[in-house]
């Protein structure tokens, strides 16, 4: 795939990360092939303390991922002290994937806030929009997910906090 190609996922969860989730890196949202080639995914570290909400987007494989790629293409927000009995809002969203050049940039916002972005990086996917499968609840996630919106442009901070606290409903 050849062409550029953006796009942006919101929705809400509700999980309290340290009693709901039992294995390490359980995804409430996932595309691609697998966990490590051509994927951009959000999942929760619980390998590591501070247990962190992670979003991330790997490249077309091409070796292991290292820890160093794990830094350069992984936000991560330490110390998710989420209760189970609480909503947060998320929105990921990325541009300039498949351009073939270093201009990829993705962003991480949670409840209207920008968490992280990582920017001047090259995203190439063999895959483009429309072929892979999009997955929620994904690989051992077990708390819950409403109001999924899935947009075919990159969305931006004011975009993220709209969605957060909306005047009218998405499908007006």
């Amino acid at each position: 795939q050849n062409e550029s190609w953006s796009g942006s996922v919101s929705f809400w969860m509700g999980v309290d990360p340290k009693i709901d989730l039992e294995a390490n890196y359980p995804e409430p949202f996932h595309i691609g092939k697998k966990w490590d080639d051509a994927v951009i995914f959000v999942d929760f570290d619980k390998k590591n303390v501070p247990l962190s909400l992670r979003f991330g987007c790997y490249p077309d494989k091409s070796g292991e991922v290292t820890d160093e790629m794990v830094q350069q293409r992984v936000i991560r927000v330490e110390g998710v002290n989420w209760k189970n009995t609480e909503w947060h809002h998320v929105v990921i969203s990325w541009a300039n994937f498949n351009s073939g050049k270093a201009n990829g940039e993705w962003a991480l916002y949670v409840d209207g806030e920008e968490k992280g972005r990582k920017r001047n990086l090259k995203q190439d996917l063999f895959w483009g929009p429309g072929v892979q499968n999009i997955r929620f609840n994904h690989y051992k996630y077990t708390g819950n997910i409403d109001e999924i919106a899935v947009f075919d442009i990159a969305l931006d901070p004011v975009d993220a906090k709209y969605l957060y606290k909306p005047k009218t409903s998405l499908n007006i």
